[in-house]
């Protein structure tokens, strides 16, 4: 039968059978309990999701542009500077090359570094260099012949 089911004790259920819903009450399935993405649940109905004033939608939910907060129904820019992300006008992540501190400020990573957590803590240098300790440094064909072993971007490779 078209839109029913059998459960494992073979009874015979009847499906959703509200519009985008991905999950319906389990009493009655013309009540909806939760929607597909895109869809907000209304009087156990699924409605488009549809944002209002610069919001866009983001696929889950209504949401600013990066480098913007939402302020009602408006977006505004974050005024940071080098901030990715902003909740209520404070950073909460930063672009790429700057590290977020505990004052909500994005300051710069080390040199030669493109993704770090503080000061002295690259997780991923620029190519052609290797994190040390304290600092990025070049990779030349002495360390790389001298340690037996290549480090490009934080990741070992053993060369031969």
């Amino acid at each position: 039968m078209i839109n029913y089911y059998t459960t494992d004790n073979k009874v015979c259920v009847a499906n959703c059978l509200v519009a985008n819903c991905q999950t319906c009450q389990t009493k009655n399935n013309l009540i909806c309990a939760a929607c597909k993405q895109g869809y907000n649940l209304l009087s156990g109905q699924c409605q488009m999701t549809i944002c209002s004033g610069a919001l866009a939608f983001n696929g889950i939910a209504c949401s600013c542009p990066i480098m913007n907060y939402v302020s009602g129904s408006q977006c505004l820019p974050c005024s940071a500077n080098n901030c990715l992300y902003c909740g209520s006008n404070i950073c909460t992540a930063c672009l790429r090359g700057y590290y977020l501190t505990i004052n909500y400020i994005c300051s710069i990573c080390p040199s030669r570094c493109q993704l770090c957590t503080a000061s002295n803590s690259c997780l991923l240098c620029d190519d052609g260099y290797y994190f040390t300790g304290l600092i990025c440094s070049k990779i030349t064909d002495k360390v790389a012949t001298l340690a037996g072993l290549f480090k490009l971007n934080n990741l070992n490779a053993i060369c031969g």
